[in-house]
């Protein structure tokens, strides 16, 4: 026997969350960097080792090492969480997707250039593609699935709020 369950008063029932994303389950925030963290890190392994089978990149490039993999690929995850939390949960404002997404590019560019200026003199360009794309990585990977957690609601921009409360007056006859 299937029994549904309904409001008492349906003009006071409570309006359907509309910040959750159809068919998509929301998953906690500390949930989503610690999968990240482990992600981030298994991607930049594999891509170090696919640079050293694919570009003869040499086993003891210094970018390349687990003392400075690890904190390559830990601290962008970390900070653009600490970031996602600051814009969307802490402080949100109107231009928090912009703020978020700008500065974590930022932060990646800046963790290239860390890891460029580890790089020797003789480096060829396998070892360069492969410590870039070592540093990009963890940022490209972290910020598009921070963002699937960012609510979602109705846009209410001036000009469509303007168009809803012009069009919902009476019209009125001047004669």
């Amino acid at each position: 026997m299937t029994t549904t369950a309904t409001h008492p008063d349906p003009t006071t029932a409570p309006a359907r969350d509309e910040r959750r994303q159809i068919g998509r389950p929301r998953i906690p925030l500390w949930a989503a960097l610690a999968s990240g963290v482990v992600i981030s890190v298994a991607l930049g392994f594999a891509l170090r080792a696919l640079g050293r089978e694919l570009a003869d990149v040499p086993a003891a490039l210094t970018p390349l090492q687990p003392a400075a993999l690890l904190p390559a690929t830990i601290l962008p995850v970390l900070g653009c969480g600490f970031g996602f939390y600051m814009s969307f949960h802490a402080k949100p404002r109107p231009y928090s997707m912009r703020l978020f997404v700008g500065i974590g590019a930022l932060m990646g560019l800046a963790g290239v250039a860390i890891s460029a200026t580890k790089l020797p003199a003789s480096a060829g360009g396998g070892s360069i593609i492969t410590t870039i794309a070592v540093a990009l990585a963890p940022t490209l990977l972290i910020i598009p699935a921070l963002l699937t957690l960012v609510p979602r609601s109705k846009p209410t921009s001036s000009r469509s709020s303007a168009w809803a409360t012009a069009s919902s007056r009476p019209a009125t006859r001047s004669e």
